[in-house]
C-alpha cells in the first residue's frame, strides 16, 4: 500500500509541476482609487490641506462615496460618479482634503510596469516581454477600480483569471467592448519550456513603452541579453544551445534557486534557453554565481546541456571611479561638440574658388556678391567699390561730395561759382592775382635780356 501511494505521488510530481513550473500568476496594479497613494503627487498627502484636487485628465469612471471636504477641484475631463453626496465643509479635518490627485489614465496590457509577479516579485534577472502575462499564466484582479485601468488592442488567452476573488472564464474590458480576456487552461506540456508567442508579439510596443535613456553603467562592457529591448546590463547570462534528450527545465530553475543573485531561466527563439544573472545593486556576486553554474552544467551531464556559452560583464566600478569616468565623458563630449561646431563654421567661410564657400551654397544658388554699388551725384555717374580690399584707401573711403577732380558739368555758371566758393570760403583775393603778376615779371626779364 506505501509503494502505490509512493508511485501516485511520483506520477504527480513528474506530471503536474513541469506545468506549474511554466507558469506564473501576475497581479495588475494600477487602480482608479483616489485612496491609492500610486495615483498621489509625489506619492504622498500634501502639506496644505485645502481640498480633494483632481488632475487635468481622468479618463476612466472615478467612483466618489459620500465626503466631508473643504473644497472639490473637478479635472479639465473626464468623468466622475458621485454615489450620493459630497458634502462641503470649510472646518472639514479628513485626509480628502489632503489628497492632489495625478491623471489618472488606463493603461495597455503591455505596460510592464503594470503587472507584478507574484510568484517572483520585482526580480530584476525577468526579461521586459516575460513580465507580463503569457498564454500559460494566471491573472488575477482585485476588483473594479484596477479593471478599468485596464485597456486592450487585442483579445489576450491566459490560463485562469481571478476577479475579486472568483475564477470566471472571461471578462469584458469596461472602457473597450471590443476585445476581452479569455481563460483557456492551456499549459506548457513541454518539459524543456515554452516560448510564449503572444507575449512576444508585443515585445515592439513594450519597447516603445520602455525606450532605452542613455545613464551611467556601473560597469564596463555590459552586456545585452534577449528580451530587454537592447539594453545594456550589468551581469551574466548563459545561453544553452543545444536541449539534448532528458533536458528538464524546471530542473535548471531548481538549481538556480540556491544563487546568491537573482536569475531566470527562460525558452528564447530557435529552441535555446537563456539564463540571466541579476541583482538590485551591482556587486559582481552575479559574476561569481554565474560562472559558478556554467561549470556545474559543463561538468554535470546530467543536465542534458550542450553548446553553452557565458557572457559576462565587466566587474562593478568603484564610485569615484565612475564619478571620473562621467566627467571625462562630458568633458570629451563637449570638446568634440566644440570642434564640430569650429569645423563647420571654418568649412563654410573657407573661399574654394573666388568668392564661392560652402556658405555661399546653403544661402542662395549663386555666391554672395562682395561689390557696392554708388551713385555720385556732383558727376553724376555710378561707381562700384569691391569690398574684400582695403589697400586702396582713397578707393576705400571715398566720398562724391568731396572728389578730387573737378566737376565739368553744371547747370548754371552761378551754381559751379558757389559750390568754389563754398570749398575756399576764407581764400584771399591776393592768391587769386599771384600767379598772374609772377608771369608779367618774368615776361619783362627776358625782354630786357633781349635788348
Amino acid at each position: 500500500m506505501a509503494k502505490t501511494v509512493l508511485a501516485i505521488i511520483i506520477i504527480k510530481i513528474l506530471v503536474f509541476f513541469p506545468l506549474r513550473a511554466h507558469c506564473d500568476r501576475k497581479i495588475w496594479v494600477r487602480t482608479s482609487d483616489i485612496f491609492s497613494p500610486t495615483n498621489w503627487v509625489n506619492g504622498a498627502l500634501q502639506r496644505q490641506c485645502n481640498g480633494l484636487v483632481f488632475g487635468k485628465q481622468q479618463e476612466v469612471d472615478v467612483f466618489l462615496p459620500t465626503y466631508r471636504v473643504k473644497s472639490l477641484t473637478l479635472p479639465s475631463y473626464g468623468v466622475i460618479t458621485i454615489v450620493e453626496w459630497v458634502i462641503f465643509d470649510e472646518n472639514s479635518t479628513s485626509v480628502e482634503n489632503c489628497i492632489t490627485l495625478k491623471s489618472i489614465l488606463p493603461k495597455p496590457w503591455f505596460d510592464v510596469d503594470s503587472w507584478q509577479n507574484l510568484d517572483d516579485p520585482d526580480n530584476p534577472a525577468v526579461p521586459l516581454v516575460d513580465r507580463i502575462p503569457s498564454q500559460y499564466d494566471d491573472i488575477v484582479f482585485e476588483d473594479y477600480k484596477s479593471l478599468n485601468m485596464l485597456y486592450l488592442t487585442h483579445h489576450v488567452n491566459v490560463r485562469t483569471i481571478t476577479y475579486i476573488g472568483l475564477n470566471v472564464h472571461e471578462l469584458i474590458m469596461p472602457n473597450d467592448y471590443h476585445f476581452r480576456i479569455m481563460s483557456s487552461n492551456e499549459s506548457c506540456v513541454d518539459i524543456t519550456g515554452c516560448r510564449s508567442l503572444q507575449s512576444n508579439s508585443y515585445y515592439y510596443d513594450i519597447c516603445q513603452i520602455k525606450k532605452y535613456r542613455s545613464q551611467l553603467v556601473g560597469c564596463e562592457d555590459p552586456i545585452k541579453p534577449l528580451g530587454f529591448c537592447n539594453q545594456p546590463r550589468c551581469g551574466a547570462e548563459i545561453v544553452i544551445g543545444t536541449l539534448r534528450r532528458g533536458f528538464r527545465l524546471d530542473r535548471i530553475k531548481l538549481s538556480l534557486q540556491d544563487l546568491a543573485s537573482r536569475t531566470h531561466a527562460t525558452k528564447i527563439a530557435g529552441n535555446k534557453v537563456q539564463i540571466v544573472f541579476a541583482e538590485e545593486n551591482f556587486s559582481g556576486q552575479s559574476l561569481i554565481d554565474a560562472t559558478k553554474f556554467y561549470n556545474t552544467l559543463l561538468g554535470d551531464e546530467s543536465f542534458s546541456a550542450g553548446d553553452v556559452i557565458l557572457r559576462l560583464s565587466r566587474p562593478p566600478l568603484g564610485s569615484q571611479l565612475r564619478q571620473v569616468k562621467s566627467a571625462m565623458s562630458m568633458v570629451f563630449g563637449t570638446l568634440v561638440a566644440v570642434a564640430i561646431v569650429f569645423g563647420l563654421l571654418l568649412v563654410s567661410y573657407h573661399s574654394l574658388e573666388g568668392n564661392f564657400t560652402f556658405r555661399n551654397r546653403f544661402l542662395g544658388n549663386r555666391p554672395l556678391s562682395t561689390y557696392i554699388l554708388g551713385y555720385n551725384n556732383i558727376e553724376d555717374r555710378g561707381y562700384i567699390v569691391d569690398t574684400r580690399s582695403v589697400a586702396d584707401l582713397t578707393s576705400a573711403f571715398e566720398n562724391p561730395m568731396y572728389h578730387q577732380h573737378a566737376s565739368s558739368r553744371s547747370t548754371s555758371n552761378e551754381t559751379l561759382t558757389s559750390l568754389k566758393a563754398e570749398e575756399k570760403p576764407d581764400e584771399p583775393k591776393d592768391m587769386k592775382e599771384m600767379p598772374v603778376l609772377e608771369a608779367e615779371d618774368e615776361v619783362e626779364e627776358m625782354v630786357l635780356q633781349e635788348l
